[in-house]
């Protein structure tokens, strides 16, 4: 007789049975009961089940036999399930049919247990017999966060019952510091984690909810409280709830009943001691910085949600600049997740500087106003009275129209000057002193240096195209102020070395930008190889310290290797542009890695598994990857046999997934059996940034690893840059490897040279700068296009200076 292979889901212990059709579901069932020790009177609450779906019938009974039979490596007639079976240690052979307790029985119990405690006063004395006591429940909660896995539970517990708001309303009435409110807060981090964000609808009040998860994260650091805000923050689905989104809800929390929240994140993160604390809250920071960022950028007030990302970018950047100079970061778990989300927040601080940059400057810009009060104030009566005609010129500008002068570099310019006026008072009342003595040809322009050497740093940093291809920690990036103050002192000083006069504006202060972009990038590269602890001194020792022979020895002698015209305007917006169009384009061919699929070994806890390979595929709609695992005997060479989208029976929805971890932070080496696999070519599909359990007090940050969706041991560099790059991009996680950063730049170098080629063989000067667009004709003045020279042109612009000046056209002709 041909045997079938069930599992005990609740042990993991297997058993041969023999099958027959014709035997009755329920009598399987017991049949199956009974050989694994069930009491008779337990057997009822137990089912049979067939890749995790419940047998419900006779027919799904047959079905999954007969499944069972084809997959099984014994091909006989079939027979039936009886109790004449045996062990079944042989884990080669696929189990299909599996045994465990009903997860709608278990749904609906765990629904009665946990509500007991959302009674009332009365309800609960007039029900004292019947309620569940506290350690039932703590059971019950603790094991919920296993059951919840399971999509047949979920969908009894949390679709068809009211179980999320249940578990909502447990975590905001149990005691602070309680293994109920611990267990109860992974039970619904799990939740959140296995399953999409449409059930955030199920929320009840979801205002009420935030708020008490912030006073749980402020009072004590429980890493599963900071993981369900940040997923809730994340949310779009709980938008629809009320009038703010959850977003908005947290920010008037800070605002009005806790404005210390964010102090007491940046004292967690001044711990460097505890690695695992600095894990738990820079990942809720990063997904607070991340939905601020995607909040359109306007003016507005602290802490609302479009000035959010300014805020948190400020508050924290020092604090993770100490981080990264005291830290010591080892090859452990702890230390990599935690540099993974420093990385995390570069990019996000570039991506938000970014799309200030692009955010135009207004006429009447409050930011405008910022910067006269700030100038005004450090002045400090040192300027007589200000006429209206010579407002701005008076403080370094050369018109008066400001929001003209800066439209290159956006309000992310705009903030930068007003820092700089603001922090460096004494250099600032020097400048000005010092251009008031000389002629006006020879002024060093204030609004005009600030531009160029914002440009400067933005280029250098990947401000300009918002996609930092950087795989390595950037101290001097999060202190980006004090970085553009020592570079514009250093312009300063340049243009009166150079001599550089404002008769020739064009050309003078391209020749000082040039030689300060040089000059800045050197003292960058120079500065990087020393500790991070003395980055910023050294940084601004050789900017400020070498002298301009030296500077401009040091330049003569690179542009004889390397063409000026590289660093002017117009070639770095080329730059910018095809570096955007790299980037989608090698995002594309990493993401037709996927689509072709790949083998890889199977690594589980216990090591990796010999002769077992998974064979993975990225759905044609790129939100889903498929697999299936093979035996090596069956695939002579497994590397080279692809399996068609069909025929692979798993799948890993990519909406759950939302990191990809590399190295010692990836799930493999939790296992100590994979301490021996190479580091360097590992990764994880990761569910969520960060996993925890809960402690017996309640509190307290747990062990920072995550849920691994599916693990991965590459045969090389290129085959990880591919695989684990396009799954990041998918997600949108920027770029983590040398050799995809590497790819890019070169492939823009390359076009950018191609491109120029033309220009420079048809020895076509370009200008050092992109002349000014001409503002828009006044609304209701008539305007005319033409070609040049036509008939049509000439009598539109004839028609438009009569009509302007008041005559006809015909009035011209009679006169003639």
């Amino acid at each position: 007789m041909p045997r079938v292979a069930v599992e005990n889901e609740a042990t993991g212990e297997r058993r041969w049975l023999y099958a027959h059709e014709s035997v009755p579901l329920l009598q399987a069932a017991e049949n199956v009961a009974r050989l694994f020790g069930v009491a008779k009177e337990d057997a009822p609450r137990f089912v049979l089940r067939s890749e995790g779906v419940t047998l419900r019938d006779q027919s799904a009974l047959r079905t999954a036999l007969r499944l069972a039979l084809n997959n099984s490596t014994y091909n006989n007639h079939s027979t039936s399930i009886t109790n004449h079976g045996g062990e079944c240690p042989d884990e080669e052979h696929p189990t299909v049919v599996s045994f465990c307790e009903s997860p709608v029985l278990l749904a609906v119990e765990m629904l009665v247990c946990l509500q007991s405690e959302s009674l009332s006063q009365e309800q609960l004395q007039l029900q004292s017999r019947n309620s569940v006591p506290d350690s039932d429940r703590v059971a019950a909660v603790f094991a919920l966060h296993v059951l919840i896995k399971d999509p047949e539970f979920f969908e009894a517990f949390v679709v068809a019952r009211p179980g999320l708001s249940t578990l909502q309303h447990l975590i905001q009435t149990a005691p602070p510091a309680s293994q109920l409110l611990a267990y109860s807060l992974h039970a619904l981090q799990t939740l959140l984690d296995f399953h999409d964000s449409t059930h955030c609808r199920k929320f009840d009040n979801p205002e009420t909810f935030i708020h008490t998860l912030m006073r749980i994260i402020e009072s004590q650091p429980v890493s599963a409280a900071s993981a369900v805000l940040s997923k809730l923050l994340a949310s779009s689905e709980l938008d629809t709830l009320s009038d703010c989104n959850a977003f908005d809800h947290a920010l008037a929390f800070m605002r009005t009943s806790s404005p210390s929240f964010s102090n007491v994140l940046v004292k967690r993160l001044q711990q460097t001691r505890d690695c695992t604390l600095q894990v738990t809250t820079l990942s809720l920071v990063n997904a607070f910085l991340h939905r601020s960022i995607q909040s359109s950028p306007k003016p507005g007030p602290p802490h609302s949600s479009s000035s959010s990302a300014q805020f948190w970018s400020k508050l924290f950047r020092p604090v993770l600049v100490a981080v990264i100079q005291h830290q010591p970061f080892m090859n452990d778990p702890a230390s990599e997740e935690l540099k993974r989300l420093l990385l995390e927040f570069q990019r996000l601080v570039v991506k938000e500087w970014s799309k200030l940059k692009r955010l135009p400057v207004l006429p009447d810009s409050p930011q405008l106003v910022e910067l006269w009060t700030a100038c005004m104030s450090q002045l400090d009566g040192a300027v007589g009275e200000v006429s209206s005609s010579f407002k701005w010129r008076q403080i370094g500008f050369e018109t008066e129209r400001p929001h003209k002068e800066v439209s290159r570099v956006g309000q992310f310019g705009l903030d930068m000057m007003t820092v700089f006026v603001e922090q460096q008072k004494e250099t600032f009342l020097r400048f000005l002193h010092d251009q008031s003595v000389k002629p006006a040809e020879k002024r060093c322009p204030f609004s005009r240096a600030c531009v160029e050497v914002i440009d400067i740093l933005a280029d250098y940093f990947e401000i300009t195209s918002g996609y930092t291809t950087t795989t390595s920690l950037q101290p001097l990036l999060l202190e980006f102020e004090a970085i553009f103050s020592t570079t514009l002192v250093l312009f300063f000083r340049l243009w009166v070395d150079m001599e550089a006069q404002t008769s020739n504006a064009s050309d003078d202060i391209g020749r000082v930008a040039a030689t300060t972009r040089f000059h800045f990038k050197l003292c960058m590269t120079s500065c990087s190889r020393v500790n991070s602890f003395d980055q910023l001194m050294e940084f601004e020792r050789e900017m400020l310290s070498t002298p301009y022979n030296t500077i401009r020895d040091r330049q003569l002698k690179e542009l004889s290797n390397e063409d000026e015209l590289m660093s002017r305007q117009p070639v770095r917006d080329l730059r910018e542009k095809l570096y955007k169009q790299n980037y989608e384009f090698i995002k594309e061919q990493r993401i037709a890695s996927l689509l072709r699929g790949a083998w890889f070994p199977v690594v589980k806890e216990k090591g990796p598994v010999k002769n077992l390979y998974r064979f993975y595929r990225l759905s044609p709609h790129r939100k889903v990857l498929h697999y299936g695992e093979y035996r090596s005997e069956g695939f002579p060479k497994p590397v080279m046999a692809p399996v068609d989208l069909a025929a692979l029976p798993h799948k890993i929805d990519l909406g759950h997934a939302t990191d990809v971890l590399a190295g010692h932070a990836s799930p493999i080496f939790k296992g100590k059996r994979n301490a021996g696999l190479p580091a360097h070519l590992c990764f994880s599909l990761a569910s969520t940034s960060s996993s925890s359990s809960p402690s017996s007090r309640g509190g307290g940050a747990s062990t920072a690893a995550a849920e691994s969706m599916a693990d991965f041991v590459c045969r090389s560099r290129v085959e990880l840059a591919e695989w684990s790059d396009a799954l990041r991009m998918l997600l949108d996680r920027g770029i983590g490897t040398q050799e995809t950063a590497a790819l890019i730049l070169q492939l823009t170098d390359l076009e950018v040279k191609t491109a120029l080629l033309a220009v420079t063989g048809d020895a076509i000067e370009v200008p050092g700068v992109v002349p000014d667009v001409p503002e828009a004709p006044p609304p209701g003045v008539p305007f005319y296009y033409g070609l040049a020279g036509s008939e049509e042109g000439l009598s539109g612009l004839q028609r438009l200076v009569g009509e302007l000046s008041g005559l006809t056209v015909e009035e011209e002709e009679e006169e003639e």
